[in-house]
């Protein structure tokens, strides 16, 4: 199950998906537990001022490694924007990651603790401003 960033407006509002995933998991613990978490995330995304309109639940979206445990999640950038050459882009997917449990423990013995991790395209995100746009100043926590 994954908390995908992205134009949200033409599906299922998160609300809707955690309903439905609710009625899909009647009955088992595990996959209780696992909506309860992407609810969660849902509420701690509306708190930070993420609307849904930004923000879709898809329990379709998969990352390839067998680490994770947890949820996964993708950031995509929506807008269009000029190449070098004029040319009109789309990016798509620019980051992704999400929680995984026991990776340390996988390869050195110790116990581990619940961890999540997030890689990202930076060429994306440089080429994503716009040109001769100033880097933002923002400080993150």
């Amino acid at each position: 199950l994954a908390v995908s960033s992205e134009d949200a407006a033409q599906g299922p509002s998160p609300a809707d998906t955690l309903a439905a995933l609710d009625t899909l998991v009647t009955g088992s613990a595990l996959g209780q537990d696992g909506v309860s978490e992407l609810r969660q995330i849902a509420e701690l995304l509306g708190a930070q001022g993420y609307g849904p309109d930004q923000i879709v639940i898809d329990p379709s979206v998969v990352r390839g490694l067998g680490y994770y445990t947890g949820p996964v999640y993708e950031a995509e950038l929506t807008f269009e924007v000029t190449d070098e050459k004029g040319r009109p882009r789309q990016f798509g997917s620019v980051a992704g990651g999400g929680r995984y449990d026991d990776l340390v423990k996988r390869f050195t013995g110790r116990r581990s603790r619940p961890r999540a991790s997030l890689s990202a395209s930076t060429g994306c995100w440089q080429h994503s401003r716009p040109r001769g746009a100033s880097r933002p100043r923002q400080r993150v926590r």
